[in-house]
This record gives C-alpha cells, sequence and structure tokens, in this order.
C-alpha cells in the first residue's frame, strides 16, 4: 500500500504542477500553494519530501493497526484527488477540441 501512496503522490505532484501552471486549476492547499509560487523546483521537492518522510514514518511504525487504517485513508484521499486531476486534463482535452 506505501508503494501506491507514493506512486499516487508523485502524480499528484506532477498533476497538480501541470494543472495550476497552465491555469486549469488551483491549489487548494495554503500551504503547497505558498511553495508553487515560490517556483516549480520548490513545490516538487516539499512536496515530495515531507510526503517521503511522512510514509517513511508509516513504514516504520507497520506493525500497529492504527497505522493501517491511517494509510488505507490516505490512499482513498489520494485516489479521489488523482481522479479530480485525470477529470480537469479529460475536460480540459475535451474542451479544446470543439469548435465554435
Amino acid at each position: 500500500m506505501l508503494i501506491v501512496l507514493v506512486i499516487l503522490n508523485v502524480v499528484d505532484a506532477f498533476s497538480t504542477l501541470y494543472l495550476v501552471s497552465n491555469g486549469y486549476a488551483k491549489e487548494l492547499n495554503p500551504l503547497m500553494d505558498l511553495w508553487l509560487q515560490m517556483g516549480p523546483w520548490h513545490f516538487l521537492f516539499v512536496k515530495l519530501f515531507l510526503t517521503s518522510l511522512g510514509i517513511g514514518f508509516l513504514w516504520f511504525s507497520r506493525e500497529h493497526t492504527f497505522v493501517h487504517k491511517v494509510t488505507a485513508a490516505l490512499l482513498v484521499l489520494y485516489v479521489i484527488v488523482v481522479c479530480v486531476h485525470i477529470d480537469i486534463a479529460l475536460s480540459v482535452i475535451y474542451f479544446s477540441t470543439l469548435q465554435f
């Protein structure tokens, strides 16, 4: 589950960067929005570093039942976020192909 969480985090980071940079979306997390305004490399570093620290903590605490529940909740959250990103991307593709 943690490997999937890492993959979803990377997808979230790069899709957020792309969608926000091109004006298709807005970063809803105020802390990450601050880093994004500092530049893409700042955003990616902080996003991936902080999440890696959190996932490392979950890995070292994996024997606890509570950690399994937290990991499952994070997976659900990241799946929802990635699905929203896919929906935005598909909308952009669809509306860019329309001819008026």
